[in-house]
């Protein structure tokens, strides 16, 4: 309370603050329940294969150089005889336009969605 007997905060000054975190949580778990989608691996510029992030297991590519583990909705490159293993300490990727590379292999890996179309224009200048 200020010295004047009035609140600084108002019941009405509350409401706004309420509808504003309302908004974002719900937003926020909107959002949030997306289905994996696929990922998609690159050699040497070129799509070698497509596979859903709903499976499980383990897929072999760059001769069996790299090995690429699909679970939990993610992929991760989990073996790779690369020699700075950068590739494998990227991690799991899970969601849209997240990326792993390993440039020694001539690799890429990314994440699309059913509505993403590898062809779409990102920017016009």
């Amino acid at each position: 309370m200020r010295s004047d007997g009035r609140k600084l905060i108002k019941k009405t000054d509350l409401l706004p603050l309420l509808i504003i975190v309302s908004v974002t949580f719900l937003l926020l778990f909107a959002f949030s329940g997306e289905k994996p989608g696929y990922a998609e691996i690159y050699h040497n510029g070129e799509l070698i294969r497509t596979c859903s992030l709903d499976d499980n297991g383990d897929i072999y590519v760059c001769g069996g150089n790299v090995r690429l583990t699909v679970s939990d909705g993610g992929i991760f490159v989990s073996e790779s005889s690369c020699p700075d293993k950068t590739c494998v300490r990227t991690g799991r990727i899970h969601t849209g336009y997240q990326s792993i590379v390993c440039l020694p292999n001539k690799l890429l890996v990314k994440i699309s969605d059913d509505n993403t179309n590898s062809n779409d224009i990102d920017v016009i200048m």
